[in-house]
């Protein structure tokens, strides 16, 4: 395997939804000789009205351990598999050997879910299983299963370094395969599932183990865009951003991709390309290195979120006491309580959270820092949104923080926070919640018009 004949795709749920589209997956894996590891999702929602079939398996699965009825949410996780093998031995000349195979499967995981007593991370993974070996019958190819290569710790932490060195040695022994993602296997033997959208980093992981050039992440949109186009419908797809500018953006609130997917690429040097896999032949969006980059535009997307808090604290001469900071993060620290932002002055601090966090607690939150940090006062305010203006061409451009707060001004917005990074890699801003869209709406104007 050379690094000039190896790519690695992921096929998202929406790619994947009806029997049509998982053939047209398949033209394309076959189209070019370079896709030899494919990653694929659960099949996503046909239809607007329709559940994902990995929701209706959490939802299965919670019925059971509640002891309600769960079949009718089983059978409808079955169902778009079922019509999709059906499809494909359509396509594949009617023989009947996709679907008494697929069959099979259902029927051995049906018995698993059903009369032993398995976790509900197993259970929603198994959209990706079936999906996966489903498409490796079809294609005729190898199906690795993602439990014997991506590894997790015993407390559920993902571990890259053993998981690249089992993926390395497994995957070497086949010259293509196809792969179930968004799991893995601790220690004990039992699945864990990543978060939402972790079928993303199972493609940077394979795509880093076999040494891929590129890792095509096949979606249903052109690319990463400018904003998020339910929001800006004049937004447009970005052709080309770095590994540092995605991940800024997809922690913020770009979907498209999920930001830790981008560290097993950026270790590799693998090019990200994100493809919509109905147009093929559009552009899409290529991520990579700063220094492969070229000309770098002074904002390459905005992106954002709804949800957080602010904890504001006074204390008078707080400047001048050594280690309030560090006592006031402990105490939230030990209340599992992460921190986005700390803006402050000479007597006041603020801490940006995310609302869950928080929620119902205020009260004991506010006392643990009174009697921790000894504080004149304690406010807790909700209803916060932070939005990210991201751009490499921040460094050497003067006047963009004011170009973005004369946008906000214009549009009669209130800014109630803003950090611009030591690295000037992105400007973010705290707005009231009822202003989010506008606000979006108002910067992209400015450095999209």
């Amino acid at each position: 395997m050379t690094e000039e004949t190896v790519y690695t795709c992921k096929f998202g749920g929406s790619s994947l939804a009806d029997g049509a589209r998982v053939a047209k997956v398949a033209e394309l894996i076959r189209s070019d000789p370079r896709r030899r590891y494919v990653v694929v999702s659960a099949p996503g929602r046909k239809d607007p009205g329709d559940h994902k079939v990995t929701d209706l398996l959490y939802a299965a699965y919670e019925n059971k351990r509640l002891g309600l009825e769960f079949r009718e949410a089983y059978d409808r996780a079955e169902r778009p598999l079922e019509h999709i093998a059906k499809h494909l031995d359509w396509v594949a000349g009617g023989k009947g050997n996709i679907d008494v195979a697929f069959d099979k499967i259902l029927l051995d995981n049906e018995k698993i879910v059903h009369e032993q007593d398995v976790s509900a991370d197993f259970v929603a993974s198994r959209g990706e299983y079936l999906m996966a070996r489903l498409l490796a019958m079809y294609l005729d190819w190898p199906f690795v299963d993602a439990k014997d290569i991506v590894r997790f710790t015993s407390q559920g932490k993902f571990d890259a370094e053993l998981t690249q060195q089992i993926a390395s040695a497994e995957l070497k022994k086949y010259p293509r395969a196809v792969i179930p993602g968004f799991y893995g296997v601790r220690p004990e033997g039992d699945i864990k599932t990543f978060s939402r959208g972790g079928s993303d980093l199972t493609g940077a992981i394979v795509a880093r183990a076999t040494i891929s050039t590129v890792y095509e992440n096949w979606t249903d949109v052109p690319g990463l865009m400018s904003a998020d186009p339910r929001i800006v419908p004049e937004a447009r797809a970005i052709e080309a951003v770095t590994y540092r500018e995605l991940r800024e953006l997809s922690y913020m609130g770009a979907s498209v991709f999920h930001e830790e997917a981008v560290i097993p690429a950026k270790i590799a040097g693998t090019t990200i390309h994100i493809r919509n896999t109905h147009d093929p032949e559009g552009k899409g969006t290529r991520v990579m290195h700063e220094s492969h980059r070229g000309h770098h535009p002074v904002v390459v997307g905005i992106a954002g979120l709804k949800g957080f808090s602010t904890i504001q604290v006074r204390k008078t001469l707080m400047n001048e006491e050594i280690g309030f900071a560090r006592r006031l993060l402990t105490v939230l620290a030990d209340e599992g309580i992460s921190v986005e932002h700390m803006p402050g002055g000479i007597d006041a601090l603020s801490v940006i959270v995310p609302t869950p966090m928080i929620y119902d607690r205020e009260v004991e939150i506010e006392t643990e820092i009174e009697n921790i940090c000894r504080v004149d006062d304690v406010q807790i305010d909700h209803g916060l949104a932070l939005i990210a203006t991201v751009g490499h061409g921040m460094w050497h451009t003067p006047g963009v923080a004011a170009r973005l707060t004369g946008a906000l001004a214009k549009a009669s917005i209130n800014i109630q926070m803003i950090n611009q990074g030591s690295s000037e890699l992105n400007i973010i801003v705290g707005v009231a919640e009822g202003d989010y869209e506008e606000a979006i709406r108002a910067i992209h104007r400015e450095f999209f018009p």
